[in-house]
């Protein structure tokens, strides 16, 4: 307890010097997060809540997109790794192969364009291959070679026409 009382005063002496009370407030809980709460995190926390295994940080899927930027017809939508008119994922040797091929075929699925949140909670969730959204950007270098585009009012992804053709002569090299 001693050591407590100890941390928490030097803590308080470490933003003794900013003179604004409610800065002084939000620097000492900022630091009682880093610096105190951190230290406690394994005895605190309930095991299956703690951020940290063995060192590593644990990936939580909500790293990986974000369910309030999803559609209801996306979430509801089965997925599997076949369809017809579209090589199955397995021939897409490259992340921006497997992004072009959730957009064809969720497209397959009258859904007519996807955002990045969207491709990787198709990839992560519906077929276990981890894609983070921020990632899914890459997909932008194939508007040059026009094989998508990015409708402005959306903010989707669109597959064009030429990028049907290229996902359908992946087939062919596979």
């Amino acid at each position: 307890m001693d050591d407590i009382k100890l941390k928490l005063s030097e803590l308080e002496n470490q933003v003794s010097i900013i003179k604004d009370a409610s800065l002084r407030k939000i620097a000492f809980e900022k630091l009682l997060e880093r610096g105190f709460y951190v230290e406690n995190t394994k005895k605190t926390l309930p095991k299956a809540d703690r951020t940290k295994v063995h060192g590593k940080k644990k990936q939580a899927s909500n790293s990986y997109y974000s369910e309030a930027k999803i559609q209801d017809s996306v979430k509801i939508m089965n997925v599997t790794g076949m369809l017809k008119g579209i090589p199955p994922l397995k021939k897409c040797k490259s992340k921006i192969d497997t992004y072009l091929w959730a957009i064809a075929y969720a497209k397959e699925k009258k859904i007519l364009g996807l955002n990045n949140h969207e491709i990787a909670y198709i990839l992560t969730k519906k077929l276990y291959r981890p894609t983070k959204y921020s990632t899914v950007y890459g997909i932008r270098k194939k508007v040059k070679e026009g094989l998508v585009m990015l409708d402005p009012g959306s903010d989707t992804w669109i597959i064009t026409p030429d990028g049907e053709a290229y996902l359908k002569s992946l087939a062919d090299i596979g």
